[in-house]
């Protein structure tokens, strides 16, 4: 690893590697499927998208 990064090369992980994919998570049909990935992975972004989605429907009203 540490040669690659002499070299210029910048290490990246999973995470970043699948957003980059997804790029727009809008539109993208795989994005309910990807964040299920996600949120067994990293429960707190699960508990900050609750959080900010019930903010979302609380502004709503």
């Amino acid at each position: 690893m540490m040669r690659l990064v002499q070299a210029g090369a910048i290490p990246i992980n999973w995470l970043a590697v699948g957003s980059e994919i997804m790029h727009g998570w809008v539109d993208q049909p795989k994005a309910p499927a990807y964040a299920e990935v996600i949120y067994q992975h990293l429960p707190s972004w699960k508990h900050l998208n609750n959080h900010t989605t019930s903010i979302k429907k609380f502004a709503a009203q």
